[in-house]
């Protein structure tokens, strides 16, 4: 039993890491297509709900196909320290070398983090010059809409293109360090475990970093969490003093 918690929560585990890049980077693909082409045929071809669970589909198997060697490689071992200690360690030693590990591991630095990255550099990049080179539709109706105004458009663009760019920036400053540690270890290089663990931390709060950035660079989001909270609040309310009256 232990074996198999062995190599199936690691697999999960994997298969759950890849599976959040490989969401995120759809996700600005996504904004990319909207800000970019927001009314164009690709639009309305490549991310309607019929796509959307198609590319969640895909996004899962690629991620459980990447990480299949995972279920071959972990096993249990024992250690004759003051105790007898059984460790959850991934094992390439029947490899007649490292060239295999080694192998995995560029693939899964390239697939999990150069590729996304660079897409999610590139995509953010683009919207964010999209952004602030378009002109405002009224720039051209001179008189139809204040110059205060204008600016003000003008002023909230330019803020959306930073939190995009911020958006990438966090992505690969929380997920390098970790990817980089993984490509080192499949080297061959040793590398203290706490590390590995800390650092696959730095890499899961890049999720919850995003809405973070979000709240403090949007007003439109802090609206939109205010009026939640107030509604929900509002909700509560009235059911207690429903619970109230009927006692």
């Amino acid at each position: 039993m232990g074996e198999i918690f062995c190599k199936t929560g690691n697999f999960l585990q994997c298969i759950a890491v890849a599976a959040s890049v490989f969401t995120i980077t759809a996700m600005a693909l996504d904004r990319y297509m909207a800000i970019t082409q927001p009314f164009g045929l690709s639009r309305c071809l490549c991310f309607n709900r019929k796509t959307a669970i198609l590319v969640i589909i895909f996004v899962w198997i690629i991620s459980v196909i990447i990480f299949a060697p995972i279920l071959f490689v972990r096993q249990l071992d024992s250690f004759d320290l003051p105790a007898d200690i059984v460790f959850c360690l991934e094992n390439w030693d029947h490899m007649e070398d490292l060239y295999p590990r080694k192998v995995f591991g560029i693939v899964c630095f390239t697939v999990m983090f150069a590729i996304p990255g660079c897409l999610m550099l590139w995509a953010y990049s683009m919207m964010g010059r999209k952004l602030c080179s378009v002109r405002p539709p009224f720039d051209n109706d001179e008189g139809s809409i204040s110059t205060q105004q204008s600016f003000r458009l003008v002023r909230e663009r330019k803020r959306v293109a930073w939190i995009l760019l911020l958006l990438a920036f966090v992505f690969a400053v929380c997920w390098l360090p970790y990817n980089t540690v993984n490509l080192l270890r499949d080297a061959g290089t040793h590398i203290n475990i706490y590390c590995t663990h800390y650092l696959l931390l730095l890499g899961h709060a890049n999720s919850a970093l995003n809405p973070i950035i979000y709240c403090v660079m949007s007003r439109n989001f802090r609206r939109s969490v205010k009026e939640l909270i107030c509604r929900t609040r509002i909700n509560f309310e009235c059911r207690r003093n429903q619970r109230i009256r009927f006692l």
